[in-house]
Order: structure tokens, then C-alpha cells, then sequence
């Protein structure tokens, strides 16, 4: 069991990963740190194989980014199937401030009380129970408007996210916008078209993750991977992993 786990974490060369979703400089700029500090990934990446050469990161878009910037040449990243992943989106719920005036008065977007039959970006849910209906004017401008409105409260407040099911509204002053669903092959065609989906609005469940490996950075900066020194890390880790019924592997 643990072999075959350890098996789909592979050294992948940061030119053959794709991102799906924009990443927050904030987030990002404090994991920076936190890696430079720590000298070690506790938990590797996610990503699904696209092609024999490119792989599409579903989870820790950040920890890849932050990889990169600080200039490793390949990320560790655990690569699953399809059949390992169970797709949700997450709700965000934030403070009402003026960047809700902000998009509320842009022409681009249409506010209504009631469902229309056409695709919706977002449902916003008040603690009084009322609810708006938020949809783009033009078809074409879906994803540019949904990236707009998740962009200027981001930008502001940190989210609190919450499961799917989740719209109660923690605070009188809040709201909790509920995103409409979306599939696998439908991100997938979105990043092969060259675009991204809006930070944080994506939630994999995912079968069977390795967890808590502290993978040295050390060894990710160089062109050739010491293969030596991989191999003998797997074989500790494959000493020492924990099977947990929830579905993760953890080193300890």
C-alpha cells in the first residue's frame, strides 16, 4: 500500500506545471517565508497528468509558486487519477464593505432577487435570509466578471471559506457568496484555453494524500535531481508512513 502511494510522488520540472486558479501575493509572500525559514515542503503538491509532459496542479497552487519564485528548478508533487478526486467549490464569506458598492454599481454585472434561466456567477446570501442573484451581461465575459468580484474583496479582507452546504452568515456584517458548480473537464478546458479560475474558489477532496513528508529544499534547486539521495528519502518515508482511514498517508 505504502509503495504505491510513494510511487505517484514524482520530482516534476516546474516547466511542465499548470495552474488553475490565480494565487494571492499575500498568502503567497507569507508561505515564501515560511519555507525559507522551515528549509522543508511538509506536503507535496497535487496534480493531475494531462499529457506525457504537462500537469495540472488541483491543490497548492501557492506552495508550487512559492517554489518557483524562490527558484527551484522541480517541485515534488504527488500525482493522482481522476477516480482519486472528488471536486467541491468553496463559499467565502467576508465583511460587506465598499468594494461591494464597488461591483454592485458595474454595468458589466446583473443583480437580481430572483433566479433568471441563463448561468449565474454567484449567489450572495445575507443573514437576514435574502438572497441576490449575481449574473454577467455577456456570456463571453463569465469568468473575466467572476475573477472581477472575487478579486475586490481579496484584495481587501481574508476570506473565511466555507463547505458548499455552509451559507450561514457568522456576522450581521457579512455576507456569503455561494458559487455555481463546476466540473473537472470544464477547468480543464479553461486552463488548456490559457486561462485561470479567481484564487481560493476551487476544493479537491482527494484520496489517499501523503501528508507531513518535510521534503529538504536543498534538493530542488539543482538542474539534475540526486537520484540517490530521492531514493533513500523514499525508503525512510516508506518505513514510517501511517495509514489513516480518512483516506492520508503521514509521515512520522
Amino acid at each position: 500500500m505504502f509503495d504505491e502511494a510513494l510511487s505517484k510522488l514524482n520530482l516534476i520540472k516546474t516547466s511542465q506545471l499548470r495552474y488553475h486558479e490565480k494565487r494571492e501575493e499575500n498568502r503567497l509572500n507569507k508561505l515564501m517565508d515560511r519555507l525559507q525559514q522551515s528549509k522543508v515542503l511538509k506536503n507535496p503538491p497535487i496534480a493531475l497528468q494531462l499529457n506525457k509532459e504537462v500537469y495540472l496542479i488541483i491543490d497548492g497552487a501557492h506552495r508550487v509558486s512559492a517554489l518557483e519564485k524562490m527558484g527551484c528548478e522541480y517541485i515534488p508533487v504527488q500525482v493522482v487519477d481522476v477516480e482519486d478526486l472528488q471536486l467541491d467549490l468553496w463559499n467565502h464569506e467576508i465583511p460587506i464593505g465598499k468594494w461591494f458598492d464597488k461591483i454592485k454599481s458595474n454595468k458589466n454585472l446583473l443583480f437580481t432577487e430572483n433566479e433568471l434561466e441563463k448561468r449565474m456567477i454567484c449567489k450572495i446570501n445575507y443573514s437576514n435570509g435574502e438572497k441576490l442573484y449575481v449574473y454577467s451581461h455577456y456570456e463571453e465575459e463569465f469568468f473575466y466578471n467572476w475573477d472581477y468580484i472575487v478579486s475586490c474583496y481579496t484584495n481587501e479582507f481574508n476570506v473565511n471559506r466555507l463547505a458548499s452546504w455552509n451559507t450561514e452568515v457568522s456576522n450581521l456584517s457579512n455576507v456569503i457568496f455561494q458559487f455555481e458548480s463546476l466540473t473537472l473537464s470544464q477547468i480543464t478546458q479553461i486552463v488548456i484555453n490559457g486561462g485561470v479560475l479567481p484564487a481560493g474558489v476551487t476544493r479537491f477532496n482527494i484520496k489517499g494524500r501523503l501528508l507531513n513528508l518535510e521534503i529538504p529544499l536543498s534538493l530542488l534547486f539543482d538542474e539534475q535531481i540526486d537520484s540517490g539521495k530521492w531514493s533513500e528519502l523514499t525508503s525512510v518515508w516508506a518505513r514510517s508512513l501511517r495509514y489513516y482511514e480518512n483516506s492520508v498517508f503521514v509521515h512520522e
